[in-house]
């Protein structure tokens, strides 16, 4: 895992820390920063695979599902602000 990723979970633990709600939303699921969460960030795998651009109907009908996913959990949570780290991140930001 790289910086961005580093950074995003030492954002999020930052937070929680100063007892702020906090929340991960990662798009794929657990990985190896996982164990360096804090028990109070609360952490959101969704366990998604965007399609390949090689069909482009799929890639849509993918993009439109992970857009879904990740508003679902930012409605539900209510989650007033969300910060990405890099331009893949950013697109479902």
């Amino acid at each position: 895992m790289g910086g961005a990723e580093n950074l995003a979970v030492n954002i999020a633990n930052h937070l929680a820390v100063q007892g702020h709600e906090s929340h991960l939303i990662i798009i794929t699921g657990p990985d190896v920063l996982g164990a360096k969460v804090h028990p109070s960030v609360q952490v959101h795998y969704l366990e998604f695979q965007r399609a390949s651009l090689s069909n482009p109907f799929r890639f849509a009908v993918s993009l439109w599902k992970g857009n879904r996913l990740v508003s679902g959990v930012v409605e539900a949570h209510g989650i007033p602000v969300v910060q990405t780290h890099l331009p893949g991140s950013n697109y479902w930001g």
